[in-house]
């Protein structure tokens, strides 16, 4: 059932991917049309001119859903960012396995649309990957009841998963973009140096243009997240 699931998601992305290419094709003629005749913008019943996106924001959706497509085929957990709808989202096979809303600062509200523009990298193929994760503090003895739900989630025996709460933790990825999260619980410093060191380099990172976001999350969440944020796990942003 989970891989009829995982092929119905992958043939969903395909066809959305073929209709965009479409929608490509069809654009760029018009465009092409309305060069050779030197036709006047089209215009609605109250003659304003009608907004169309361009021929490139819809090549670079159908490369945005060719990426994604990659991963879901790759049959490994990845990462949706959509910072437009405020959520965190982690599929598999194309198929959302969880997801979780973010709350982020008030002064990262107001920049929202400078991260969406600067984390929208088509060099990068819209595919950032996890460098590292730092845990800044936690707490001990997580329930085996919340260990069941985690283990569920990611499909992996609650024993293999670490018993500490997560209190905050950030991810740091390939390009230097760093999500911290932080969570209800109160925990212990896991290392007073490294948190101040590491949280220096962070204000130095942001003078320089390194996108950084703070949100928080909940505890059986911050679980969740915080275990399968290993090195190389791709992150891509929706839109």
């Amino acid at each position: 059932m989970q891989n009829l699931s995982s092929s119905a998601n992958r043939l969903l992305v395909s066809i959305a991917a073929v209709s965009i290419l479409t929608l490509l094709t069809i654009s760029i003629s018009e465009i092409t049309a309305a060069q050779t005749t030197q036709k006047k913008p089209k215009t609605s019943k109250s003659n304003e001119p009608v907004s169309t996106r361009s021929a490139e924001d819809i090549r670079k959706d159908a490369d945005r859903l060719q990426a994604e497509l990659t991963l879901a085929d790759s049959e490994k957990p990845y990462l949706v960012l959509d910072l437009i709808r405020r959520m965190l989202v982690i599929k598999l096979g194309g198929a959302v396995v969880w997801n979780h809303p973010l709350t982020l600062k008030e002064d990262d509200e107001k920049k929202l649309g400078d991260f969406i523009r600067s984390l929208d990298n088509p060099e990068q193929h819209y595919v950032r990957r996890i460098k590292e994760k730092h845990l800044f503090s936690g707490k001990d003895q997580t329930p085996d009841s919340v260990l069941s739900i985690v283990g569920e989630a990611l499909k992996i025996d609650k024993a293999l998963i670490q018993r500490e709460i997560p209190e905050r933790f950030q991810i740091e990825f390939d390009d230097g973009f760093v999500m911290e999260f932080r969570s209800d619980v109160k925990g212990t410093e896991t290392s007073k140096f490294k948190n101040t060191v590491l949280s220096v380099k962070n204000v130095f990172n942001q003078l320089f243009g390194e996108v950084f976001l703070v949100t928080t999350i909940d505890s059986t969440a911050s679980i969740t997240l915080y275990r399968m944020a290993e090195p190389g796990v791709p992150l891509i942003l929706a839109h």
